[in-house]
């Protein structure tokens, strides 16, 4: 591995983001990037500002970046505990690139994880 990733989002009751009405893709496709990755033994934090307070506060410059722009700004992504990445969910190949794996690593995505609040 590269680096170590790490994804701070918003508040939501549910990983997959199908708690409401609408299914957002992008908590989708990370909710598979994430089951893909924990099936080969290759680990991200994802952290929901709902469910993982402490991690946002045990980060300095994510807590500042909330303090300056607010939830509504999040997802930030950071690498190795710098931030890497404003306002949206890190691309496949970004992921890939920061945690040097092979290029097909993620061609092949597990299913969404559960739909409870559980991660």
């Amino acid at each position: 591995m590269t680096g170590k990733l790490a994804v701070y989002e918003q508040a939501a009751c549910c990983i997959t983001g199908i708690c409401g009405a609408k299914a957002n893709p992008e908590l989708l496709r990370m909710s598979s990037v994430y089951e893909t990755l924990k099936a080969k033994g290759i680990e991200i934090e994802i952290y929901n500002l709902s469910r993982s307070p402490k991690a946002f506060a045990e980060n300095k410059q994510v807590i500042a970046y909330l303090r300056k722009h607010g939830e509504k700004a999040l997802p930030v992504c950071t690498l190795d505990g710098e931030i890497a990445i404003e306002g949206r969910y890190p691309s496949n190949s970004e992921i890939i690139a920061a945690l040097g794996l092979e290029e097909t690593a993620l061609d092949e995505l597990l299913p969404p994880g559960k739909l409870l609040c559980e991660r």
